[in-house]
């Protein structure tokens, strides 16, 4: 994708991320603790009961229409963390 950008003489700032439905830091985590069969280890929990340093926005979604207008875009984000998984089991 870089060396497609690239060759397209794109310049700025270009948000990339995998396609799909958009997620939550805990559907990211169900994915992988379903992959592993122990998917009765993680339970949700709100913003507010996970306190960080910087306040955080509620919704913060990147906007990927530029890159994908210029290379296609990426393979939807559960396809693509289940094959880094099963790369890990290798």
């Amino acid at each position: 994708m870089t060396w497609e950008l690239i060759a397209a003489g794109t310049r700025g700032i270009v948000h990339a991320t995998n396609g799909g439905e958009p997620t939550t830091w805990f559907g990211i985590a169900r994915e992988v603790f379903a992959h592993e069969g122990v998917l009765h280890l993680v339970t949700p929990c709100t913003s507010a009961e996970y306190p960080t340093p910087a306040p955080r926005p509620r919704h913060s979604m990147l906007d990927t229409a530029r890159v994908e207008s210029i290379t296609g875009g990426l393979p939807a984000w559960p396809d693509a963390l289940g094959r880094f998984l099963e790369s890990l089991q290798r």
